[in-house]
């Protein structure tokens, strides 16, 4: 998805591909909006005094760091496991 809220030519294959892992394991694929997730990172970074090659090194890791914190932090729950 593009910042105005358009579709990203690789949406709808990314729809279809949660779709087939759904199909094939019982379990739904949550889509992430991760669109400013590298400039968070980056700038995370920046303020831990990471810059230049050290921080293209590690910026897509701390991106997707980030997405799953969020993801844990908002409390989703699964009916088919204990808690």
């Amino acid at each position: 998805m593009h910042l105005d809220g358009s579709d990203h030519a690789l949406a709808k294959r990314c729809r279809r591909f949660a779709q087939q892992l759904h199909g094939r394991f019982g379990r739904p694929a949550r889509l992430v909006d991760e669109r400013l997730t590298s400039a968070t990172a980056g700038l995370a970074l920046a303020e831990a005094g990471v810059r230049g090659r050290r921080q293209k090194d590690v910026l897509d890791q701390v991106a997707a760091q980030q997405i799953l914190q969020a993801y844990f932090a908002s409390g989703v729950t699964h009916p088919d496991r204990p808690t």
